[in-house]
C-alpha cells in the first residue's frame, strides 16, 4: 500500500471538486427546465412541495398503518410472584416486584413458572 502524501491527497480533493462542479453544471439545465415547466403551467413552488410531501406521506403512512394494525401477540408469562400472583413475560423492563426481589438478594430463576 502506497503511503499517501499531502500532495496526493490535495490532488484527489481538487479532482473531486472539479467533478462536483461538473455535476452541478449538468444539473442546472434540468432545474431550469423544471422551473420553466412549472411557470408555463402556473404551478407554484408550494404546490410542488405539497405534491411531493403527499407522495412521501402516503408511502410512509401505509407502512406505519400496516405495522400498527398488525395484532400484537400475547406472550406467555415466564415469571410469577408467589405472594401476589403477578406475572411478567420476561420482555421489556423487569416487573417492580421482581426488581425488588432481586435487590433483596433473590435470584430471578426462583420465580420461573415452568422451572426446568
Amino acid at each position: 500500500m502506497a503511503k499517501l502524501t499531502l500532495q496526493t491527497v490535495q490532488k484527489r480533493i481538487d479532482a473531486l471538486l472539479l467533478l462536483a462542479k461538473r455535476l452541478q453544471r449538468e444539473k442546472t439545465p434540468a432545474l431550469r427546465q423544471i422551473v420553466n415547466l412549472a411557470r408555463s403551467n402556473n404551478i407554484s413552488l408550494g404546490e410542488i412541495r405539497t405534491a411531493l410531501n403527499g407522495l412521501r406521506g402516503r408511502r410512509r403512512s401505509t407502512t406505519l398503518r400496516s405495522a400498527r394494525s398488525r395484532p400484537t401477540r400475547k406472550v406467555a408469562a415466564m415469571y410469577k410472584n408467589p405472594k401476589t400472583g403477578e406475572t411478567w413475560s420476561g420482555r421489556g423492563r423487569p416487573a417492580r416486584w421482581l426488581a425488588a426481589a432481586e435487590k433483596a438478594g433473590k435470584k430471578r430463576t426462583e420465580f420461573l413458572i415452568g422451572k426446568f
